[in-house]
């Protein structure tokens, strides 16, 4: 009779827990768009503070339009902060509607206090110059001004004079520097009434990173326009020259025949 009863209880299981066992196999986990996922950061700290998983959640949502029910590392995997630079780890997260995702994003490790310096800034609202020089000359350096980003190529000794000319002239202007190895600057606001210049530490985060990074213009470094004239002005010059001397061969080969 126990038996007989063992049979029915685990039979009863097997039917209750049947459903929940296919819907767990027939549950696919989605991706987020890999173009994306590799262009942008998810998480940002100072090398060795802690990482936790749901210090991803707001550039997910920010990025990708969702909206997290619950976030986790995958498996074993952790936010290691002992490394400056972009680094990677798996997350698995489920959403408001119901998906999961299981991705490995990157995140940047900066390190513990400012290594990039901006000097010599000054703006002459005569020329509308911009001028500054910068210690890490492979860094990208930003000009944040009239709710706008400008990115300042230097030259190959971290020096930069360009043109800002704007329609009307903000107060102030914000120079900051930065790049995917865990340099960073502080924030060097000039204001531009009396030249005062003000260092500030610069607060980042994952999704000022992003936005800085890709929603940015490009500031022309000054005599770039004219070289780029001379430029178009000798290759045209030279086709000019090929196309007579072609035609001059051709020419006198007709004059022969």
């Amino acid at each position: 009779m126990k038996k007989i009863n063992y049979v029915i209880l685990f039979s009863l299981f097997t039917l209750l827990a049947l459903p929940t066992m296919l819907h767990a196999e027939t549950t696919q986990k989605k991706q987020l768009p890999e173009i994306e996922t590799s262009e942008q950061i998810y998480a940002l700290t100072k090398r060795g503070k802690s990482l936790e998983a749901k210090d991803f959640t707001a550039a997910i949502e920010a990025e990708h339009d969702l909206k997290i029910k619950d976030i986790s590392f995958s498996k074993n995997h952790r936010a290691n902060t002992m490394m400056p630079g972009i680094l990677k780890t798996e997350l698995i997260f489920t959403t408001t509607s119901g998906d999961t995702y299981e991705e490995k994003l990157p995140y940047l490790i900066e390190e513990e206090k400012a290594t990039i310096s901006i000097e010599d800034i000054s703006y002459s609202t005569r020329s509308n110059q911009l001028n500054f020089k910068t210690s890490n000359r492979s860094a990208n350096v930003y000009m944040l001004a009239d709710n706008k980003i400008y990115a300042c190529p230097t030259d190959n000794n971290g020096s930069f004079k360009g043109k800002y000319n704007p329609h009307k002239l903000p107060e102030t202007i914000k120079l900051i520097s930065f790049d995917d190895e865990g340099n960073y600057s502080d924030e060097y606001i000039l204001t531009l009434s009396n030249d005062k210049i003000e260092q500030k530490t610069l607060k980042h985060s994952a999704l000022s990173y992003n936005k800085t990074k890709h929603n940015q213009e490009s500031l022309d470094m000054v005599g770039s326009h004219r070289s780029k004239r001379t430029t178009i002005s000798l290759v045209t010059v030279v086709i000019v020259f090929i196309l007579f001397l072609s035609s001059k061969r051709y020419f006198s080969a007709r004059r022969q025949n």
